[in-house]
């Protein structure tokens, strides 16, 4: 939210709280239970008001608070690489993660399993995912691999084309959310590029 917002680093889950727009964030440290105190936890979105992160073990685990409460979900695919949350759920897609073999995982807001995706099967897969976004917009994911950003349906992961390709590794990118056909994306060498 504007007042909330959680960040992963190598050995912590850190979360910045502040209650209005008017002051400082306040930064505390995620508390993992025992359950969860040997996972490094790598990339992290906001499902319904409730925070997710993804750990190197390809495990999603669920927050509340500060505090880690418990498995979501084990994706026994490798390492989770991004995550993203879709404002809406229009298709009932409530996160998408891709994960180091290249999968691409639909979840529902419950964080089950709607369908996974092989980006190997349509997409050059010599390089990690390094980016994701579920439209609700156009029904379609894009996907950021090396200099490169691809379109994929959710109907036929074989339905691919490649939307951009940049100069330097695309580190992120954006949708307009007035106009989904415009894309913004940013690469490793700082350029920034619209679509």
């Amino acid at each position: 939210t504007d007042n909330e917002f959680g960040a992963c680093s190598d050995n912590a889950v850190h979360f910045w709280t502040r209650l209005t727009s008017d002051e400082t964030f306040c930064q505390r440290r995620g508390v993992f239970k025992q359950l969860s105190s040997n996972e490094v936890m790598t990339k992290i979105a906001c499902v319904n008001g409730t925070a997710i992160t993804g750990s190197t073990s390809g495990r999603l685990w669920s927050w509340e608070g500060r505090v880690c409460v418990k498995l979501a979900q084990h994706l026994h695919s490798g390492s989770v690489t991004c995550m993203h949350a879709p404002r809406t759920s229009i298709e009932e897609i409530g996160l998408c993660v891709s994960t180091h073999d290249g999968s691409v995982y639909l979840l529902n807001s419950k964080l089950e399993v709607l369908k996974r995706l092989m980006t190997n099967r349509s997409i050059d897969c010599r390089n990690r995912i390094d980016s994701i976004y579920w439209s609700d917009e156009v029904g379609r994911i894009l996907v950021g691999k090396s200099s490169n950003l691809y379109e994929m349906t959710i109907i036929d992961e074989k339905d691919s084309s490649l939307v951009a390709r940049g100069q330097s590794e695309i580190i992120a990118f954006a949708v307009n959310p007035v106009r989904a056909d415009t894309i913004i994306t940013v690469a490793k060498d700082g350029e920034v590029n619209v679509w």
